[in-house]
């Protein structure tokens, strides 16, 4: 109160909040400069422990969520990021003092007082869902708490809405001062009081060292970052791994390609089934062609939410049911104890399409049909499934089919199935001699995903990150337009950009600016 007796001692006497409340505020100290100046350098501290506060309190929630029902884990992640913004919009009271907006200023010190109250008491709930100990002046404090920030907005609403509707002038607040003023000075009571009355909560220790660049595994290990680079970024074989002949336990394997992988003894197991992770990315990156950063996006994604004990030594091959959900590009392999062939009869039946369909789609029909007449006519009676297909054979499985009711149930199952097979499309496809129109050939899908075993001329070619846009795209939004076949370029682009925002902007996916930025 110095500064404003010193330089605006008038303020002290009268003011819009005084007006309307009758009583000054313990904020009138800083309406006006050059406290105002002062406070709006100091506040920037607060915001700065408010939001450590919200990266510790979100570290420690995630370390007990096991413990904790899923709704609650979600919403309280949502309400500390909510806080942290809340602080962050709180700074604005000095950009809108009272005498500009007498609303605005109070409008943005109650948001606070709401939201702050809000992870206060989710912190008393969750010490009460783990059975931790509540002392009773801890409990009195959030009783006294959550009264004073339900009555404080009202009071104030109250007052300043009468004065306006009455039309009053000067010191003549609607109710009697002393009541505002008891339950403003109450809350201040209950901000300094907060963090003495705040349930016990176990204590976190987090070490820094100084460490060569290292790449984290899913399990959370490390390895140095030459080495996953060497592995995920293998030179690519020139040709696909030798046949090694049937084996029944590859249909346990849920994942197409690394059934393929295992069958064709390019994965070795060990007694528990796990194949260690740096071996899983040279493999994949060996006789895929797959590149590191699809490799590391496709990990992130597929085990983000998996159990450390199921990664904790490398991926658990035969136990990836019910763990890694391809959704439509693996429905056929969901039964760990045998292939389900009639999802992918269905979807061939459905949505795959005869060679002399297929081919010659340009306007140069009669020459690409003499051309396919020479170069294709072995590939006669060939059925093929075209990249803009996958979209609604997505639709398909996700509604539900005979084969695989609910393959793909959820918004964040259809992402990680997107990428998968927009990855499998990328990796496996074949082009049309006449046109260069990428397609899967019904044949290597079969081998693929029923049998488990890479195509006999399959030849491995190295692709990344940049080389899947169009696949993602198209597969995302099945739009004729985004393959760039059927529409100009400008509305191509548009289409994959506004298909890959929308893919991409869940919690376990990468974003459209990383993806444009890579590419």
């Amino acid at each position: 109160g110095v500064l404003p007796a010193a330089f605006q001692p008038d303020s002290l006497v009268s003011n819009p909040l005084k007006d309307r409340l009758g009583y000054n505020n313990p904020c009138v100290l800083f309406d006006l400069p050059p406290a105002s100046w002062l406070g709006a350098t100091g506040i920037a501290f607060t915001v700065y422990l408010v939001c450590m506060f919200t990266r510790l309190d979100t570290r420690r929630l995630r370390l007990d969520r096991d413990r904790l029902p899923p709704w609650f884990v979600a919403f309280t992640l949502v309400l500390h990021y909510a806080f942290a913004l809340s602080m962050c919009m709180f700074v604005l009271v000095f950009v809108v003092p009272p005498s500009v907006s007498v609303w605005g200023h109070t409008g943005l010190f109650i948001q606070f007082i709401v939201f702050r109250w809000a992870a206060v008491a989710t912190n008393f709930y969750e010490a009460a869902l783990l059975q931790r100990p509540i002392p009773y002046p801890s409990r009195v404090f959030i009783a006294l708490y959550t009264l004073v920030t339900a009555a404080l907005p009202v009071l104030y609403a109250i007052n300043y809405a009468m004065y306006d509707i009455e039309r009053r002038s000067g010191e003549d607040p609607y109710l009697p001062w002393w009541l505002t003023c008891a339950v403003d000075y109450t809350w201040f009571a209950c901000l300094a009081l907060t963090t003495k009355m705040l349930p016990e909560s176990p204590a976190l220790r987090e070490t820094f060292s100084l460490t060569d660049r290292v790449f984290e595994l899913p399990n959370g290990r490390h390895v140095p970052l030459p080495e996953w680079r060497s592995a995920a970024n293998a030179p690519v074989a020139k040709a696909g791994p030798m046949d090694a002949g049937t084996s029944g336990r590859q249909s346990r394997v849920a994942c197409p390609v690394l059934a393929a992988l295992y069958r064709h003894k390019a994965l070795t197991p060990d007694e528990q089934g796990a194949v260690p992770w740096v071996d899983l990315a040279r493999a994949v990156s060996t006789y895929t062609g797959c590149r590191g950063d699809v490799l590391e996006k496709i990990l992130e994604v597929a085990f983000k939410d998996t159990s450390e004990d199921f990664k904790e030594n490398g991926c658990q091959l035969f136990e990836l049911h019910g763990h890694v959900n391809h959704g439509y590009s693996t429905g056929c392999r969901a039964n760990p104890d045998a292939v389900d062939a009639r999802l992918f009869d269905e979807i061939v039946a459905k949505y795959a399409v005869d060679v002399d369909a297929g081919l010659a789609p340009s306007p140069a029909a009669a020459e690409a049909k003499a051309e396919v007449a020479g170069e294709d006519s072995k590939k006669r009676g060939e059925k093929r499934i075209y990249l803009n297909a996958v979209h609604d054979i997505a639709t398909y499985t996700r509604e539900g089919s005979a084969g695989a009711r609910g393959a793909c149930c959820t918004v964040l199952e259809e992402k990680k199935a997107t990428i998968s097979f927009s990855a499998l499309f990328e990796a496996f496809q074949r082009r049309e001699a006449s046109t260069g129109r990428p397609y899967l050939s019904v044949d290597d899908l079969r081998c693929l995903l029923l049998d488990g075993r890479f195509p006999e001329d399959f030849v491995p070619h190295e692709w990344g990150l940049k080389d899947i846009l169009d696949e993602i795209a198209v597969v995302a939004c099945g739009c004729p337009a985004c393959c760039g076949e059927c529409a100009p370029s400008a509305h191509a682009d548009e289409a994959k950009q506004e298909e890959l925002e929308r893919l991409t902007t869940g919690r376990h996916s990468y974003s459209a600016l990383e993806i444009q930025r890579k590419a």
